[in-house]
């Protein structure tokens, strides 16, 4: 059997965490993001970087606002939005501890220490009750509820 170069890229992206930045409102904000969740989060530049995510905050976020991420991954919406919200609030809502302590490194960053940012590791669903939490073998960012979505 042999393994495929996208097959080794995500052997050697688990658990990698790569220091980056996005641009948001023409300012850079430092985050940390892993291959491990998206393969795509080690190429270089902005390519990686789930553009629609910034130019959703870009649009609906505005200063003073509180602004909910459910299903954060590496935070990328939620840093966007505490740029944009300023004064304003964001709790960053992510299901895998790994993930969720990922956030929770870039919002201990100095840039970000006087926003308020907050993480919350809990998976949301449609119904009451406590279910076990998948986490896929190929790309953290397809984690989901047993028996709710794919991983």
């Amino acid at each position: 059997m042999s393994i495929g170069p996208r097959r080794i890229a995500e052997l050697l992206g688990r658990g990698r965490v790569v220091k980056r930045h996005l641009r948001v409102s023409g300012r850079r904000e430092p985050i940390y993001v892993s291959p491990d969740a998206q393969l795509k989060y080690a190429l270089p530049g902005q390519r990686g970087l789930d553009r629609d995510l910034i130019v959703v905050a870009e649009i609906f976020v505005s200063e003073g606002m509180a602004v909910w991420d459910v299903g954060a991954n590496v935070g990328i919406f939620a840093i966007a939005a505490a740029s944009r919200s300023g004064s304003g609030a964001v709790l960053a809502i992510e299901a895998d501890p790994w993930l969720a302590e990922l956030i929770d490194r870039t919002r201990r960053h100095p840039k970000h220490r006087e926003r308020s940012i907050q993480v919350l590791c809990a998976a949301i669903s449609d119904s009451d009750g406590v279910d076990e939490f998948v986490i896929a073998e190929r790309g953290r960012a397809s984690n989901a509820l047993k028996g709710v979505g794919r991983s």
